[in-house]
Parts: C-alpha cells; sequence; structure tokens
C-alpha cells in the first residue's frame, strides 16, 4: 500500500508539506491510546535487542531527530519498531526557523537536503507534552542554544 499509494502522494506534493502532513497524522494516531497498544502488542524480535552503555534498545534502529522537532507524536513514534527516537533540536523560545523553502527533494541522489534551521515549539510547551510519559523506548531531546540576538547579552 505505501508504494503504490501513499508514496506517490506524497511525493506529489511539496517536501515540506508531505513532512508536515505525516507528522500531523503521527500525532492525531497519537491520541489513541487503543491504537497505540495495539501496534505496541506487534513486539519486536527479540533478537534484535541489544545493549549500549547500560541501556536497552528493542532493536538497533533508532528514528532521528528532526522528524518529530517538537514531541508531538512521541506515543505513536515510539511504538512503531524503533529502538530509541530522538526529538528536536528545542530550543528554549518558540522558533519559525528559516524561511521556506528549506526542505528539498534530490531524486537523482535519493536524498533530501534539509535547511530548516530550528523551528520548534520551544522547551516549555516540549516539556508539558511530555510530561508523565513514558515511552516505551529511550527518548532522546535534542537541546540547541540559539542565538537571541543582543537582547540576551
Amino acid at each position: 500500500m505505501y508504494r503504490r499509494v501513499v508514496r506517490p502522494v506524497l511525493f506529489r506534493m511539496d517536501a515540506e508539506r508531505a513532512h508536515d502532513l505525516t507528522v500531523r497524522a503521527a500525532e492525531l494516531a497519537s491520541r489513541s491510546r487503543l491504537l497505540c497498544r495495539a501496534i505496541a502488542s506487534l513486539d519486536a524480535d527479540p533478537r534484535l535487542a541489544v545493549e549500549v552503555a547500560g541501556l536497552r534498545f528493542p532493536t538497533p534502529l533508532g528514528l532521528a531527530a528532526g522528524f518529530d522537532k517538537s514531541a508531538r507524536a512521541v506515543p505513536l513514534l515510539s511504538v512503531l519498531g524503533f529502538g530509541h527516537i530522538e526529538i528536536g533540536s528545542v530550543s528554549a523560545d518558540p522558533s519559525d526557523g528559516n524561511p521556506r523553502p528549506r526542505l528539498s527533494r534530490l531524486p537523482g541522489e535519493r536524498a533530501i537536503a534539509v535547511a530548516y534551521g530550528v523551528p520548534n515549539d520551544g522547551a516549555d510547551r516540549v516539556a508539558a507534552r511530555l510530561a508523565g510519559r513514558r515511552p516505551p523506548v529511550p527518548l532522546g531531546i535534542n537541546v540547541v542554544s540559539t542565538n537571541r540576538g543582543a537582547a540576551s547579552a
């Protein structure tokens, strides 16, 4: 279904719009505890588990920071089979990031070029979103220092 329906639809859209819609869909799905529990019940093969520096990862594959910059979809992302998830980069204050366009597909290289800057909802909102959550996989939070200009001196 992904190759025949989802991918062709997403690839006809602007790359950033496709990313935003995907995160929004994951955020919406994260609100369903029933759906997240059902997906979590499909445990990874235990042979994939690894331990690094005293941390147990159910699989060696993790989701890098940049997909869910403001922790909007942690419940769903943490049950999709990743061994760990990273969110951010998160700055002290909310940030819109760089002006558009800032995400481009490079089909010939089968890659994307990312120049988002640091768009995120800010540390207070991200902390509130994560308060009381205990994802079933290790969660990394990338924190970034930003230049606030002369007012912060």
